[in-house]
């Protein structure tokens, strides 16, 4: 069930709270190559540009607790409104429908919240996958004083689909009808 306030999607944890997969990061510095580095790299300084993205994190709970990784798995969300500014392609309520039905696999929406940490509804892009080092994100997580993290099962959900993005399988003919 889907609520206004998104009370039944989140939980509020402290920054210190530890890492867990459906962690929601607002204002996370995030390091990228510069798109025009080329191959083979430069010898003594690679360009790379400074982003601040609003980040869920994707990696599995198990496997930051675990450590069993040394990066973490983000993927940037925006507000609603203004992912339709970004992207003309997600202007319309058809596709934000088509969104919120699966059948644009590369997006995922997270509901709003009126805790006390307030957002409008998110879209998640799933095909833009950030990696930082996990020391690094626990140490921003620390900086903010609560965050919201995805309760079950919102967070399984996520998990799913996020998979489900990565494991489509692209056929070479359709199905003859």
């Amino acid at each position: 069930m889907t609520t206004a306030s998104g009370i039944g999607w989140y939980q509020v944890v402290p920054g210190a709270g530890g890492l867990q997969q459906g962690d929601i990061l607002l204002g996370c510095p995030v390091i990228i190559p510069d798109p025009e580095l080329k191959f083979p790299l430069p010898t003594l300084e690679i360009p790379a540009i400074k982003r601040i993205y609003d980040v869920i994190i994707t990696s599995q709970s198990c496997d930051i607790e675990n450590s069993k990784i040394d990066d973490v798995i983000l993927c940037p969300h925006w507000d609603l409104e203004a992912a339709k500014e970004m992207a003309p392609g997600l202007a319309s309520q058809t596709a934000v429908d088509e969104i919120g039905k699966g059948r644009r696999p590369r997006y995922m929406l997270l509901n709003s919240s009126a805790m006390e940490i307030a957002m409008g509804v998110r879209i998640v892009d799933l095909g833009k996958v950030l990696s930082l080092p996990k020391p690094f994100v626990a140490g921003f997580a620390i900086t903010q004083p609560k965050r919201l993290r995805l309760i079950s099962p919102y967070r399984e959900s996520f998990a799913q689909k996020f998979g489900q993005f990565f494991s489509r399988i692209a056929l070479p003919q359709d199905i003859d009808r």
